[in-house]
């Protein structure tokens, strides 16, 4: 409609120009000049909407995503990723997002890793172990656990199930979660775990457990000693697990448990001391800023961070600058 005025009002003072010598000597040529004036500007204005929308029709949408390189410092693209990925015998992903375009991600990951034939088998810590044939596939088990997981990891199994690569139901059983606590149960398994976390690491782990999940001063102590059992065994158990299968590995779990510091990592080397283990925490923000003033700390926790956010993007901002200089300073 708009686009049907301005060509309407074009067509309507174009008579202009056939009546420009009359105009002079009719001594209006002031007149005349003005309206020549704005009908040039209409076309100007014309055209040059016309080729912004042009320019706006053609660019590609491109997703507000990167990864960051910590070893290295830099931000590299997907295909740097997988091949970084490659040098190592197990590969846990932690994930910290609610984001479609990183599920897909994930799975084109996946799918590259097993075109350069080095994915052997997917672990998951959403799967419970089906004790026998008769039981739920799994992903009739996510559907009945929670839609959303559901939703989450369909197209991931049955890409897996279509390619025959093994897939491992990695979660702890909820019976010997609550076991943990007991007293005697967390004593058999810091017999287990011996030496994986130092005594700051440990006291570290303490740590986030009670600001994480407040208590009355009354309970405090026993609530923290069985999440922080909890927290172990998980990591212990899917270490084992992973460890057990003596393959090229990728572990899908949450973003703590794919800590290189105080998640399975330290497991993983304990009971394989020579062990390559590389992490990638997938992450969604709204808040650019708030990741470029923690991307320092997440460096040091995890060997790659797969950024999608909603602002600005982190290729323009200085936060790889402000994590050079950091690290320069130090």
């Amino acid at each position: 409609m708009f686009l049907r005025r301005i060509i309407q009002n074009i067509i309507v003072q174009s008579s202009l120009f056939t009546d420009w010598p009359n105009a002079i000597r009719a001594g209006s040529k002031d007149r005349a000049m003005t309206k020549l004036t704005k009908i040039c500007f209409v076309i100007l204005a014309f055209t040059l909407a016309g080729c912004a929308q042009l320019s706006r029709d053609q660019e590609p949408s491109k997703p507000s995503a990167e990864i960051w390189d910590s070893s290295n410092k830099r931000w590299i693209n997907e295909t740097e990723l997988a091949k970084g990925l490659q040098d190592a015998r197990y590969i846990v992903v932690g994930e910290l997002h609610q984001s479609r375009y990183l599920q897909n991600q994930l799975l084109n990951l996946l799918k590259t890793l097993n075109k350069e034939q080095w994915l052997e088998a997917v672990a998951m810590d959403s799967l419970q172990s089906k004790l026998n044939a008769e039981e739920l596939t799994y992903l009739e088990q996510l559907e009945k656990q929670s839609p959303a997981l559901h939703s989450r990891y369909k197209s991931l199994i049955e890409w897996l199930e279509q390619e025959e690569i093994p897939v491992i139901a990695a979660a702890v059983p909820m019976d010997k979660l609550q076991a943990m606590k007991d007293k005697e149960a967390r004593k058999w398994l810091k017999a287990q775990t011996g030496k994986a976390l130092s005594e700051q690491q440990m006291q570290q782990l303490r740590t986030i457990m009670s600001q994480s999940h407040p208590a009355s001063k009354d309970n405090l102590e026993e609530k923290v000693d069985y999440l922080l059992a909890a927290q172990q065994l998980q990591d212990y158990f899917m270490a084992r697990m992973l460890l057990a299968v003596k393959e090229n590995s990728v572990l899908i779990t949450r973003a703590f448990h794919a800590r290189n510091d105080l998640g399975l990592a330290p497991y993983l080397k304990a009971g394989e001391p020579d062990a390559k283990v590389k992490s990638l925490l997938m992450i969604s923000t709204d808040d650019d800023d708030e990741v470029q003033d923690e991307l320092k700390a997440m460096s040091r926790q995890y060997d790659y961070i797969w950024l999608k956010h909603h602002g600005k993007s982190l290729m323009l901002a200085p936060a790889g600058d402000k994590v050079k200089q950091s690290e320069q300073q130090k």
